[in-house]
């Protein structure tokens, strides 16, 4: 019995990666905000409470832009906006490095 549509991993791979690694880079920006809290309160001057809401309006400003990306997915295709977004990512972390 041959049928075509089995499961092929090496189809799947790539996709499955792609979106791995994009998780992670989110992740991984995230933790960045954590790490870094203590340099925000000495070059600002603050304590903990008020520096926390740095965080805060981070995870606000990424969740505000989570239905226009959706809405870029549709309008232009996921892959393309997905794509996008990574090189913007990696374009952004390098600048700052």
């Amino acid at each position: 019995m041959n049928n075509t549509n089995d499961f092929n991993l090496k189809k799947v791979l790539p996709a499955v990666l792609t979106i791995a690694i994009g998780m992670l880079l989110v992740m991984m920006d995230t933790t960045i905000m954590n790490v870094t809290l203590p340099h925000i309160q000495s070059a600002f001057h603050q304590n903990l409470s008020n520096s926390q809401w740095v965080i805060t309006a981070y995870t606000l400003a990424m969740a505000t832009v989570i239905p226009f990306a959706g809405f870029l997915g549709d309008r232009f295709s996921d892959k393309k906006v997905f794509a996008l977004a990574i090189i913007f990512f990696h374009y952004r972390f390098i600048s700052c490095s």
